[in-house]
């Protein structure tokens, strides 16, 4: 087998290759995403499941933000729409645009 490190081998397409052997690596090595792999070739109707499967397992391990915080930010977010939409219908009946003059 050639040599596929860039530093070994000075060709154009070692990056490539170099690239692809550590993806395939990656997915060999772990059992989730073999048993996904194994899954795509014994479907190969569904490629879009397929990967979408492999691409949000993969941004899932690599954000790692814990839950909690996710949670807590979805819940604050939400609560600030709240407040702001509230306030302004309390300004809307409590002072309306037309009566200000």
């Amino acid at each position: 087998m050639p040599a596929v490190e860039q530093d070994k081998n000075p060709s154009k397409t070692a990056a490539d290759d170099f690239g692809k052997v550590a993806t395939a690596y990656e997915i060999l090595s772990n059992s989730t995403l073999r048993a996904d792999y194994d899954y795509a070739l014994a479907h190969p109707k569904e490629y879009l499941l397929s990967q979408y499967r492999y691409y949000g397992s993969r941004i899932y391990r690599e954000m790692k933000i814990p839950a909690h915080f996710t949670v807590t930010a979805v819940i604050l977010l939400w609560s600030l729409i709240q407040y702001i939409t509230k306030r302004q219908m309390y300004d809307n009946v409590c002072c309306p645009p037309c009566l200000s003059l």
